[in-house]
């Protein structure tokens, strides 16, 4: 978890340090303060652009771009947590042997601190651990982060492509070689339309190539459309089995496409067969429509809250027709579903840090205290955002249950602590 963090020329914030940080922050203060700001800089240390996927230049300060950022942090050694990440005993590790190593492993970890910076000039951001430049992939092995942002509310009414693009982040942070064959099915797909249009009517000479592009392409549509149903069996089994979603809200989510139909009844090999039978099939419609109609992008991710079924039915209430309350408590869902995936993905690995910006939105005080009492029961060291009014809930919270919790009041030049419990 972090046990601290300091700000230079971070979009407003011209010098700011946290110290001494609690497994619950909460940073409260009025709109235009820079509450999503402290959340932006933590969410740095992950994988990307951070939590609003800016540009550089754009989280340098307004008035003055030539000073560039930093952004330092420190780790504290998880020497304290248990062998299974907080979850209690129902969900501890069957295997001694297994938990004696980690609990040896982690016994032996020590702080660690992490800073980030960005000089104009250099037009790079540069990473750092404990003082030396690592390659941003390096963070992984220290810290994971997830977050909930107010503009995920739309992600139930988007188009299918940013439900699939979630996806695709959920199963990179499981298979580390997902991401790779993502970007060469996409060149795949691209380079057999180029050909496709280049030579107009077929022609042995497009139809020799045609045929290598296309058993190249079913070779990573199925590897690809394999990992997302791997992922989202784990994901599917967790909503169904573990208590965390009792409380909130059980979900299924389901790809459709004719890859994914071909999964649940075919092998492998026979599936990538199948696929490479109607892209060659397909060649005309997609000369015709000029884009690929088959392949992995075609994939339809759908989900249901299970929470909502029906007496008798067989499924639950669509996403897109649920109301704002009830896509808030989905959304939750959702990254809780993702911590636990992480937790899972690796033996010493911890709970991820929780960025929750404008956390109380669309939720009345007893949701808000049950979603907080889950996220202390998961373990993860969490950051929140709101405005001052959740401070009664999260105190009232907090108190009861003795949970390490602090408040941070934001003002427009300031931050001032108040302890909560």
């Amino acid at each position: 978890m972090f046990a601290s963090l300091a700000l230079e020329c971070f979009r407003n914030h011209r010098a700011l340090a946290l110290e001494q940080l609690p497994q619950h922050v909460l940073l409260c203060g009025d709109n235009g303060v820079g509450k999503t700001n402290l959340l932006e800089a933590l969410s740095l240390f992950s994988a990307g652009r951070g939590l609003r996927a800016a540009t550089l230049d754009d989280i340098c300060p307004l008035n003055s771009p030539q000073d560039g950022f930093l952004v330092r942090a420190c780790l504290k050694a998880r020497n304290g947590l248990d062998g299974n990440g907080g979850l209690g005993e129902a969900n501890a590790p069957q295997n001694k042997k297994q938990d004696r190593e980690q609990t040896a492993n982690q016994t032996a970890e020590r702080d660690i601190t992490l800073a980030t910076n960005f000089s104009p000039p250099q037009k790079r951001r540069r990473i750092f651990i404990d003082e030396q430049e690592v390659a941003q992939s390096a963070l992984r092995e220290h810290v994971s982060i997830c977050w909930l942002l107010p503009q995920m509310g739309s992600f139930f009414t988007d188009g299918i492509g940013a439900r699939r693009a979630w996806l695709d982040r959920l199963v990179a942070r499981q298979d580390p070689k997902h991401d790779a064959r993502l970007a060469q099915h996409a060149h795949l797909v691209k380079e057999r339309l180029s050909v496709l249009l280049g030579y107009g009517q077929a022609s042995s000479q497009s139809g020799s190539w045609l045929e290598i592009l296309e058993q190249r392409l079913a070779e990573q549509a199925i590897a690809v459309s394999a990992s997302r149903a791997t992922t989202l069996a784990r994901l599917n089994a967790l909503f169904k089995e573990h208590d965390f979603f009792a409380r909130l809200t059980r979900l299924s989510i389901e790809s459709d496409s004719k890859i994914d139909r071909d999964l649940q009844s075919l092998d492998n090999l026979r599936a990538e067969q199948n696929l490479q039978a109607r892209l060659r099939a397909s060649r005309d419609k997609d000369r015709q429509d000029q884009r690929s109609n088959e392949g992995a992008h075609r994939a339809r991710l759908s989900i249901d809250n299970l929470s909502l079924m029906a007496s008798g039915s067989e499924r639950g209430v669509r996403a897109e027709l649920c109301s704002c309350g009830e896509q808030k408590l989905m959304l939750l869902s959702l990254l809780l579903g993702e911590a636990l995936l992480l937790m899972g993905s690796a033996v010493r690995s911890p709970p991820p840090v929780l960025l929750l910006d404008d956390f109380p939105a669309h939720l009345d005080k007893g949701t808000q205290a049950r979603v907080l009492r889950v996220l202390a029961q998961l373990g993860s060291q969490c950051f929140y955002s709101a405005t001052e009014p959740f401070i009664d809930c999260a105190d009232g919270c907090f108190s009861k249950d003795s949970l390490s919790c602090e408040v941070f009041l934001l003002e427009s030049d300031s931050i001032r602590r108040k302890l909560a419990a």
